[in-house]
């Protein structure tokens, strides 16, 4: 029998729809709750496996294959020769979010459900802003963190405002749907604010910046707009955090948290230096981090310092080694290419501002990677993927369905 023979098993609408549901509760319930994200995934997956066994032609051809399979080369090598090996496979599980960057195209295969889908994550976006906003004033909290991490929080909502900014911005766009636009990213806006996260604060700043010069320029005067009211309504402790956001005193150290914090960052990122000489190829093994960093710095002040270096690149070179930085870097120039070429063919239309959203990301979620591991985070890897398989989609609307 000829190949050109064999009948593929129909996809029934039914199995769409359940999947394009399973990868909405997938993204949108990362806000709120991991275990539901979590849970919504394991459901895409088996949806996804079923309807690729009935048509093949579902799984997209992004581009990335060769970085994204040098990727996972290296972390099965970081894995082999961890000083921990198990802890180290298991902690790699993460690796299996990679699979949302080719859920999209099939969930959003055209752009009334490209359209939609922004809608709704707006909309849960804006919501649980609103009521972490509420309970944060409510429960008097130091740091705005309801539904995670304050530094998790900080990097959602970074992600979110970068992908959903042109959007607002895009021309055509009647008043009454860029007021809602606009409308419902100002308590996404608070909420980042409130986390205190500095590293997020300057990846924002720096994606806001990349969007005002590359397409709109109305993009600065939000962004002065945003620091004028900041620094004008800005209680003390906001602006210690911003004034010594990057001192490294001593003395100063001594008087305020947020300096002793730069401090610590500082000698993590030498200390990973350290730990990468000792083991340059395939790094110690992303696992047991805590136990690894006790043995170079016995005692440091903070009794979580270490767990995670606060620097992804630095993270990565210390326990993936230089063939993990390799792929890693590799990869991520070759997503921000991807993004860049996209919005330079497709300006000013759905496609282009779909890839510039996700470029401003893309280079937000790498500017505070200098600050911050975020990409050994589940919530920012959910995001960071599906923002890579919104311009896989964006590039070529051609999938079945579309």
């Amino acid at each position: 029998m000829t190949e050109t023979a064999v009948a593929l098993k129909p996809i029934s609408p039914w199995l769409r729809r359940s999947f394009a549901v399973a990868v909405v509760i997938q993204v949108a319930g990362m806000l709120v709750s991991i275990a539901l994200s979590s849970l919504a995934f394991a459901v895409a997956c088996v949806l996804f496996l079923v309807m690729a066994y009935r048509d093949r032609s579902i799984i997209a051809r992004t581009g990335l294959e060769l970085p994204f399979g040098l990727y996972l080369l290296a972390v099965l090598l970081m894995c082999i020769f961890a000083l921990y090996p198990g802890e180290a496979f298991y902690t790699s599980r993460r690796v299996l979010l990679l699979a949302v960057v080719y859920f999209i195209p099939v969930a959003f295969p055209d752009k009334e459900a490209i359209l939609r889908f922004l809608r709704v994550l707006l909309l849960a976006a804006a919501i649980f802003s609103v009521v972490e906003i509420v309970l944060f004033y409510f429960n008097t909290q130091d740091r705005l963190a309801i539904f995670q991490h304050y530094m998790t929080s900080a990097g959602i909502k970074m992600l979110l405002l970068l992908l959903f900014i042109p959007q607002a911005l895009k021309p055509g766009m009647s008043v009454r749907e860029r007021s809602g636009w606009l409308a419902a990213l100002l308590p996404i806006v608070f909420s980042l604010v409130l986390t205190e996260t500095r590293s997020a604060w300057l990846g924002f700043l720096v994606g806001l910046v990349v969007i005002g010069i590359l397409e709109y320029r109305s993009a600065i005067a939000v962004l002065a707009v945003i620091l004028v009211v900041f620094f004008v309504a800005a209680p003390p402790k906001l602006m210690e955090r911003v004034s010594h956001m990057f001192t490294t005193s001593t003395e100063a150290a001594k008087k305020t948290a947020t300096v002793g914090s730069n401090m610590s960052r500082i000698r993590m990122i030498r200390t990973g230096f350290r730990i990468w000489q000792d083991y340059p190829l395939t790094g110690v093994g992303d696992a047991h981090m805590c136990e690894i960093y006790r043995r170079y710095v016995p005692h440091p002040e903070d009794p979580a310092e270490g767990c995670h270096l606060h620097n992804t690149y630095v993270h990565i070179l210390a326990t993936h080694g230089a063939l993990g930085a390799a792929a890693v870097l590799f990869m991520f120039f070759m997503i921000g290419k991807m993004e860049w070429k996209l919005w330079r063919r497709y300006r000013r239309n759905l496609r282009g501002t779909l890839a510039l959203g996700a470029l401003a990301a893309f280079i937000g979620f790498l500017v505070a990677g200098l600050a911050e591991y975020n990409f050994g985070d589940h919530e920012i890897l959910v995001l960071l993927w599906m923002t890579v398989g919104l311009c896989v989609i964006a590039g070529s609307m051609k999938y079945p369905g579309s």
